[in-house]
């Protein structure tokens, strides 16, 4: 079975059916992403990634930064986990308003 996922540069989605929770939460993706209230949050998301990546090339030279890049780790997938979170929401809010 396909996993879903969706495109943000084409705004197609794939692997699920139109309608369903998973459609709905790749659609939330899309609102997310649209939306101004997050776009500092993806802008930190993105850097603490990038961070995140250099601390992991400097502890192979310099060992404690491990606990650096294990903390921007943390930062980064806490980002990923509210969006991941809020676009659950979304979905489940669209299809309540579907059943009534």
């Amino acid at each position: 079975m396909k996993k879903p996922h969706c495109d943000l540069g084409t705004g197609k989605i794939y692997g699920c059916k139109k309608g369903s929770f998973d459609w709905y939460h790749e659609k939330g993706h899309f609102k997310f992403n649209s939306d101004e209230r997050f776009s500092f949050l993806i802008l930190l998301k993105g850097y603490f990634k990038d961070i995140w990546i250099f601390f992991i090339m400097i502890s192979v030279i310099y060992i404690p930064m491990i606990i650096m890049a294990f903390f921007c780790w943390m930062i980064y997938f806490s980002f990923f986990a509210f969006e991941e979170w809020w676009c659950n929401q979304y979905a489940k809010k669209k299809l309540k308003n579907k059943s009534l």
